[in-house]
This record gives structure tokens, C-alpha cells and sequence, in this order.
């Protein structure tokens, strides 16, 4: 069994990885800003967290420093960003500011999220700066 929490402001982009990811081995948590997010992380036992890295509740220096600090928090979890924002320099801020490197884009192809978020490897190398 893995469990997924995800967090993404967009209903459609929710329902859309509800049913990629839908399976009896699965069990996802669907949040739409940091807060709730931060809930189902610290309520459950979270193998997987998918978050798009700028929502319009959320402040995008309060996400970054969401995801800098999330090594520490949650150790045993995976974090991988899903996000529509493409901007270089704004992505090698994020990488330089917080190490992260699990970036996967919306506009490429769902089955690079899909095997990232199966995938057993922790700390896998996916983003495209």
C-alpha cells in the first residue's frame, strides 16, 4: 500500500490524478492549499507527497519554505513538485534555496509523474532546468 496526499488548487488537475493514481494499492489525500496539506502529513503515514509549488492561497515564499523544510519534518516521505510553473530562473531559485530536485512539469507527459511517484527511490533526479 502507498499512501499519496497531493496538493494542488486546481479541481481538475485533483480529479485528473485521483483516477491516474486510483488502485486498491493507493490511498491519496487530496488538499488544496499548505495548511490542509500540512494536516494530512501530520495525521497519517504519508509515503508520497505531490504539491504544485504555487497556489493562489498560499504565499510562493511560504511554499518554498515548505519544501526546504520537508527533509526534516517528514524523513521517511517523498516529495515530488508537480508544477505549471516553468520559469527558469524562478526554478533555480527554488533548487538553489531549498535542494529540492524531484520537479516534474504539467506539460510533459503524466507517465514521468507516475513512475516518480512509484517509484521506490527517495531522492530521484527528475527535474528538466
Amino acid at each position: 500500500m502507498i499512501n499519496i496526499a497531493m496538493m494542488d488548487p486546481d479541481t481538475y488537475i485533483k480529479y485528473g490524478l485521483l483516477a491516474c493514481f486510483k488502485s486498491e494499492d493507493t490511498r491519496i489525500m487530496v488538499s488544496s492549499n499548505l495548511s490542509d496539506l500540512t494536516v494530512n502529513l501530520s495525521g497519517n503515514n504519508i509515503d508520497v507527497v505531490v504539491m504544485e509549488l504555487f497556489n493562489h492561497e498560499d504565499d510562493v515564499f511560504d511554499c518554498i519554505e515548505f519544501i526546504r523544510v520537508f527533509p526534516q519534518k517528514w524523513p521517511e516521505s517523498k516529495l515530488v513538485i508537480y508544477t505549471q510553473v516553468t520559469n527558469q530562473e524562478a526554478l533555480k531559485l527554488l533548487t538553489s534555496v531549498t535542494g529540492e530536485k524531484v520537479i516534474i512539469f504539467k506539460n510533459r507527459s503524466i507517465f514521468e509523474l507516475t513512475s516518480c511517484v512509484l517509484s521506490n527511490g527517495k531522492h530521484m533526479s527528475h527535474a528538466l532546468i
